[in-house]
């Protein structure tokens, strides 16, 4: 029940004018405070929300910043790269480098220069053994050579051992390119696949080749 309906009855009429007077003031305050208070309570449906709801409400919005920074990526306007992860397999090999090849196998004989040691190492640069034919250089560097040749006007008769059982295919190909491409040669590189088929074509040769083989 409101305020209103539990004034006091208003006095009656009658008894002498002062006391009426002052039950009569006294009621008209009751009636002004009940008033007032009846003013100040909401209407229905506009009541003031529950401490719990509150409390609920808060908790949401904290759960969502969290949520939003951990798993929501910096704010950033720029697109997020995502990073490929590492590979687990070993790295993918280099082929040989043939100048390489040649400073640790040929050049303590043919020299840094390739141009060989008169009377007893023959010079690559401008060599027909080194420019012609690309099989025939291949086979010189797989089987080696015994016997005397001549190169550049001067002869030699010395023995080149052959590298085939020290090499791999690879660094046969690359060396042979390295001698055919440099010194002042102009000639076509080889592949490993033009090496393992000059060797496929002599599987079962041991001994050097002897200058009648190169004809």
């Amino acid at each position: 029940m409101s305020e209103l309906g539990r004034l006091p009855m208003p006095p009656e009429t009658g008894g002498t004018s002062r006391k009426h007077d002052e039950e009569e003031g006294a009621y008209i305050g009751d009636l002004h405070r009940a008033v007032v208070r009846e003013r100040g309570l909401p209407p229905e449906g506009e009541e003031a929300a529950p401490l719990a709801l509150w409390i609920a409400i808060f908790a949401v919005m904290l759960l969502g910043a969290f949520y939003a920074g951990r798993f929501g990526g910096s704010f950033d306007s720029r697109p997020h790269l995502v990073e490929s992860p590492p590979t687990s397999g070993p790295a993918e090999a280099q082929p040989p480098d043939g100048r390489q090849v040649f400073v640790g196998r040929c050049a303590s004989c043919h020299q840094s220069t390739g141009a060989g040691v008169p009377g007893q190492y023959p010079p690559l640069a401008n060599s027909e053994f080194v420019t012609g034919p690309a099989d025939r250089t291949i086979s010189i560097v797989l089987f080696g050579l015994e016997g005397a040749i001549r190169v550049n006007g001067a002869d030699y008769a010395g023995a080149m051992p052959g590298w085939g059982n020290r090499l791999t295919p690879e660094e046969i190909a690359a060396v042979v390119t390295h001698i055919r491409g440099n010194f002042g040669n102009a000639a076509s590189p080889v592949t490993v696949e033009d090496v393992k088929r000059v060797a496929a074509a002599s599987p079962d040769r041991k001994s050097p080749l002897t200058p009648a083989d190169l004809k």
